[in-house]
């Protein structure tokens, strides 16, 4: 099955997991030889630990990362941006206050030879203080909280339909509505579509167990839980465990997204990519999807290898390919990547996939029927020449 996700640029990431498990784990236990096996004064062990956890937390906090939940764009994940920066310094400020009374006290107070202190049994005014104080900090937090609830609780009028579908490890997404888009019908897999400034509200499903839909430059995540199947076989989208969520995104650009609910074995690998498009771009990547598929020929050695290997799993317009229980493949050659965003799309990797998908990504469902040495070479060949033409 052609999808389902790490992001990478080639294999060597994941044929180097176990080498760098070994030098992280190299890297512990020299930290640890510094801090306790060596002779260091408590100073400057205490130097150390202070450096190495200011260094370990401007590293997670970059707003480079392509995940990252302070470079956000758009109304929802801008608004959860500005909750966390209210609720973060309020906490700073709680923690630089009472560590300084607790340290002001210690070397205020300490003992002092044999003199016995003032004993206090409570202050009355400065226990209610203490317990207004905490109040009245719990409701500065409380208030926009609640705002930013009721105001992305229900989506825009104008926003535009997609329902989400989670499957172990892959997204599939059908278009209902775009407005002024012709897009209903339209289904894809792993490579979200979006015109910028748009808001889209997601329904979101599961085909099997709990997933959960995440993409934190541009909103925060939302569980998709199993529901059963209507009389056509189709999941029932207006099921009461059927969620709903609303994004948009403002910058044109490509974000990372993934699955953040442990839902089996290749959990880390279940990615995906959202493009903000401007909206004439948007346009475009729709009619083109909705287009017949620019088929090679049917007398491809490709074509004839899908057709006995694929078409129980996959589907593709214009062919007698219908499968359902894989991603849908119509104009594959379009997309930027496979195996759910963890790869970049191009021949050596596609072939690479061919000849061993359980290899790349363990546990998806491709692996049980093609595994190493089940396609030749000349017939992996042909399949990503096939699967790559499909425009």
């Amino acid at each position: 099955m052609l999808g389902s996700g790490v992001y990478s640029k080639s294999l060597a990431p994941i044929k180097h997991l176990k080498v760098c498990r070994i030098r992280i784990e190299d890297t512990l236990c020299d930290i640890w030889n510094i801090l306790i096996k060596r002779r260091m004064s408590m100073s400057r062990r205490l130097l150390l630990i202070v450096g190495l956890s200011l260094l370990m937390t401007a590293i997670s906090c970059t707003p480079s990362h392509p995940q990252s939940t302070f470079d956000v764009t758009g109304p929802i994940a801008s608004g959860q941006r500005d909750l966390f920066s209210l609720m973060f310094w309020l906490a700073a400020v709680v923690f630089v206050l009472v560590e300084g009374i607790f340290i002001y006290v210690i070397f205020r107070y300490r003992r002092k030879g044999n003199e016995m202190p003032a004993q206090h049994h409570g202050n009355t005014r400065m226990e209610i203080a203490w317990t207004i104080a905490p109040a009245l900090l719990l409701v500065v937090v409380m208030v926009p909280t609640i705002q930013k609830i009721f105001e992305n609780a229900s989506p825009p009028d104008n926003s535009y339909e997609i329902a989400v579908i989670g499957h172990q490890w892959w997204w599939e997404f059908e278009y209902l509505d775009c407005g002024p888009v012709d897009c209903a019908g339209l289904v894809t897999a792993n490579e979200l579509h979006i015109p910028a400034g748009q808001p889209v509200n997601f329904t979101l499903v599961s085909e099997d167990v709990i997933h959960a839909f995440w993409v934190p430059k541009i909103g925060g995540k939302r569980d998709a839980l199993p529901v059963p199947k209507n009389s056509d076989g189709k999941l029932d989208l207006v099921h009461q465990r059927a969620n709903q969520l609303w994004l948009q995104g403002d910058v044109p650009g490509e974000y990372y997204g993934q699955c953040a609910e442990l839902c089996g074995v290749s959990h880390a690998n279940m990615r995906l990519r959202v493009h903000v498009d401007e909206p004439d771009t948007f346009a475009q990547w729709v009619s083109n999807q909705k287009s017949p598929n620019s088929l090679p020929s049917s007398t491809n050695p490709g074509y004839e290898k899908l057709t006995t290997l694929c078409a129980a799993c996959h589907a593709i317009t214009g062919t007698t390919l219908t499968g359902v229980i894989g991603p849908d493949l119509s104009h594959y050659g379009n997309r930027g990547t496979l195996a759910s965003a963890m790869f970049d799309n191009t021949p050596e990797n596609l072939k690479e996939w061919l000849r061993d998908p359980g290899g790349m990504k363990p546990g998806n469902i491709m692996a049980g029927s093609v595994k190493p040495g089940t396609l030749s070479e000349e017939e992996i060949e042909a399949l990503a020449d096939y699967l790559l033409g499909l425009r």
